[in-house]
């Protein structure tokens, strides 16, 4: 959740000067966040799905849960 929007169902827009949020809002309407220029991209943009992004990060985070663990043992 991200205020009263709901991550589970959405895709991120990445550019070189924006970023796009599309995802679904408590009340069920489709919702769009934007940051960086209001004219839009003025590049190629990418596009993911948030629940894959969530998974990447909880990668991430595992594993630098587990080598900061390591490092810790080794000193």
């Amino acid at each position: 959740m991200l205020g009263d929007l709901d991550l589970d169902d959405g895709r991120m827009f990445i550019a070189d000067n924006s970023i796009a949020l599309e995802c679904l809002s408590l009340s069920g309407k489709r919702s769009v966040v934007r940051y960086g220029d209001i004219n839009g991209p003025t590049s190629r943009i990418h596009q993911f799905q948030l629940n894959d992004v969530r998974e990447l990060a909880t990668i991430v985070e595992t594993f630098n849960e587990t080598g900061k663990t390591a490092s810790f043992r080794a000193a």
